[in-house]
């Protein structure tokens, strides 16, 4: 099995002086296979760095002699002191994506794709964990994530904490998950690194020819309601870099307080 990651970048070993760049990746039209898409992630305007990490990964292999693509996407919220938020963020998005290509390499046969979601998010729990045992308690960290997969116009997704996921069919903008957050509060009840008891949300939905979807962090639903989120994508919904673009732009104009991470992927 072969598969290339993209995307990925690792800030902690990237000279000192990058770490004040606010956009960690630079948004441009992108196609894998038969979803053009666009990724950005923002510092915002308050935050002093930037705790998201975001992927756009293609797994290519054969199966029973047949071609099979099979395409993931994933926004991960990091939180906790000093640099510990950037690195659960970057770990989550790391541990899930080489217990997805380790699944395909064994087995290359998994039929339940949001178990195998679910499951991965479980492992990258247990390695921020993990790591949590060796910090000081000012240094402990924990990350939200949302996964999805797309595999044959069907895109499966899992989730924990408050970054999001929509489903655009039909002239439709839909949320497609329940944040984790505590009534009337900020506050989670769920996210990467805080214990074995970690609430996983899955699902799937249609992603057939021009249907699309939007993975975002808090810092875009925090500061564009869903309504405008809708305005935004409406006109512009088989373009991806535009959509991209004016979303973070209507973010940063409403305060920009968080950290502000999108992924939007259209069916062409």
């Amino acid at each position: 099995m072969k598969s290339t990651i993209d995307n990925i970048k690792n800030r902690f070993l990237q000279d000192p002086s990058d770490l004040t760049i606010s956009d960690k990746y630079e948004n441009s039209d992108s196609k894998i296979s038969e979803i053009s898409y666009s990724m950005i992630s923002h510092m915002g305007k308050v935050r002093n760095n930037n705790e998201d990490s975001c992927t756009a990964t293609k797994f290519h292999f054969f199966f029973e002699g047949k071609e099979q693509t099979l395409l993931v996407f994933g926004v991960a919220d990091g939180m906790g002191g000093l640099e510990s938020g950037e690195k659960a963020s970057y770990t989550a998005i790391n541990e899930v994506i080489s217990y997805i290509s380790n699944d395909l390499a064994l087995s290359a046969t998994t039929k339940n794709k949001e178990a195998l979601l679910e499951f991965a998010l479980k492992r990258a729990n247990d390695k921020i964990m993990e790591i949590n045992e060796s910090l000081d308690a000012d240094k402990i960290m924990g990350t939200t994530m949302v996964i999805a997969m797309v595999q044959d116009s069907i895109l499966y997704f899992a989730h924990s904490g408050d970054s999001t996921i929509f489903s655009y069919m039909d002239k439709k903008l839909t949320q497609a998950n329940h944040t984790h957050r505590l009534k009337n509060s900020n506050a989670l009840f769920s996210c990467l690194g805080l214990g074995k008891d970690l609430k996983i949300e899955t699902g799937r939905f249609n992603m057939s020819k021009n249907n699309a979807f939007l993975l975002c962090s808090d810092g875009l639903t925090d500061m564009v309601t869903n309504s405008q989120i809708k305005k935004i994508v409406s006109p512009n919904y088989d373009k991806p870099k535009k959509i991209v673009d004016d979303l973070l732009a209507e973010a940063l104009k409403n305060g920009g307080i968080d950290n502000i991470s999108i992924i939007y992927g259209y069916h062409s």
